[in-house]
């Protein structure tokens, strides 16, 4: 199975991560059953590399387990569904941030919707590429729900 496009990380990102790999291992059985569950919701799943921007396995795997960190929304704005940036890779451009379990505690951070970059701490900020969800956006039935985190989308 050939790749595509294998995104490589920014420097500044990778230097805010703990060291990799950043996926998550499943055992063959589980492998089939996170197919399954990718096929049977429709899960937007392309980037199946080694330097994929998020760990889907991961979120897959801690959703089954219950971890109510592993929960989606849908954004009100793009109707999306959108996943915690608790399974972002260093790889992603979507604001690579200290809620990923990835991160070193000196990586951004988000506050409300804004990104407030690593070393940042002069008032600047980058506006957020998506907007807030709404917290009375339905919950997806399959996961767990939990306390309110960041959300990320493909």
């Amino acid at each position: 199975m050939g790749y595509p496009f294998v995104p490589i990380p920014q420097v500044s990102q990778l230097q805010y991560a703990k060291p990799g790999p950043y996926v998550t291992a499943l055992t063959p059985q589980e492998e089939q059953q996170f197919q399954e569950w990718v096929k049977a919701n429709n899960v937007p799943f392309e980037n199946d590399t080694p330097n994929s921007d998020y760990d889907l396995r991961g979120f897959w795997k801690a959703a089954q387990s219950g971890d109510p960190n592993a929960s989606t929304a849908i954004n009100r704005e793009d109707g999306r569904i959108h996943y915690p940036d608790t399974y972002k890779t260093p790889y992603s451009n979507e604001g690579f941030s200290r809620q990923s379990k990835y991160a070193l505690p000196s990586a951004g951070d988000w506050v409300g919707d804004v990104f407030a970059p690593p070393n940042v701490n002069q008032g600047l900020s980058l506006p957020r590429p998506i907007s807030h969800l709404d917290p009375y956006a339905p919950q997806i039935s399959t996961y767990p729900q939990g306390p309110s985190k960041r959300l990320f989308s493909f």
